[in-house]
Formats: C-alpha cells, structure tokens, sequence
C-alpha cells in the first residue's frame, strides 16, 4: 500500500489540503491501465480537519 501525504506549504488550510490531495489522487488513478483502490480520509476534531491522508493500491493484472 502506497502512502503519499498532500501538500505542506503552511499557507494552505485543511480544506485546501483535502481538495488538492482528492485532485492528486484522481490524477493518478484515473489512468488507463490503473486497477486497484484510491482512499481519501481525514480525521476530524471539534469540527476541524487534523491531517488528511490519501493511499492507492494497485491490483497487478
């Protein structure tokens, strides 16, 4: 299972965080040829997103 972190420039908040990761994820597994999953998730807080984290896993055919 592959785990790439979204963007860490300080300036970008949570939300813009989650937005850019799911833009990424989509990018890379909308792809002809890609079989497997993709998982966005975040963890939430008092309402607040924490951390934002994203995985791909690719079936080899």
């Amino acid at each position: 299972m592959k785990h790439s972190p979204p963007p860490t420039t300080k300036r970008i908040g949570r939300v813009e965080q989650a937005e850019a990761a799911l833009v990424r994820l989509l990018a890379e597994t909308s792809k002809r040829g890609f079989f497997g999953a993709a998982t966005l998730s975040f963890n939430v807080q008092d309402g607040r997103i924490q951390q934002v984290r994203i995985a791909t896993e690719q079936t080899l055919k």
